[in-house]
């Protein structure tokens, strides 16, 4: 969130961010607006200073894409960042994935008062194929979900990358396979 607008923020979404940030919770960017700049700043500080081995950046693309198209282009890999859909299809795999990790006790929340206020603001949407996403109680409203929403984004590339598809023609070259 931007810096300048963390008090406005405050007073129509009613909770603290100055304090959060102070807390460590989350990063208040310089300035007016979202600088994507600070953003690929600190995601290549961290592979710098602290050894961070970053593979993709995935993403919401509303009001990120020239930070992708820049990230990529900085790399020279056109895969670097991943577009997640904000979809039912996008989000389905993650959010189902998610709930049964919840339901089978394997997700630690640590005490973390934004994500935990995040993740009181959102609800699943369910699509006529059964397919859901999150979204917030009401579209309107100032209760963010962005946190959730971005954790989310990187489950969602984490179970289909777990579901990979084999690739037959290395398959059928290994010594030992068979049918």
């Amino acid at each position: 969130m931007p810096e300048n607008g963390a008090t406005r923020h405050e007073h129509t979404d009613r909770v603290p961010y100055r304090a959060w940030a102070a807390g460590g919770y989350c990063t208040l960017t310089p300035g007016d607006v979202t600088d994507n700049s600070y953003v690929d700043n600190w995601i290549s500080g961290g592979e710098r200073e602290h050894g961070w081995k970053v593979d993709e950046v995935d993403y919401d693309g509303h009001n990120a894409t020239d930070l992708a198209i820049k990230m990529c282009e900085e790399r020279n890999n056109p895969d670097f960042c991943v577009e997640i859909a904000q979809t039912c299809a996008g989000q389905n795999l993650a959010v189902k994935g998610f709930r049964e990790l919840l339901l089978q006790g394997r997700v630690v929340l640590e005490e973390n008062p934004l994500l935990l206020w995040c993740l009181g603001n959102a609800i699943e949407v369910q699509n006529n194929f059964g397919d859901v996403k999150l979204n917030k109680k009401h579209k309107d409203d100032s209760q963010r979900i962005d946190p959730v929403a971005g954790g989310f984004n990187a489950l969602a590339r984490v179970l289909v990358k777990r579901q990979a598809p084999v690739d037959l023609s290395r398959a059928l070259e290994r010594k030992d396979f068979s049918l």
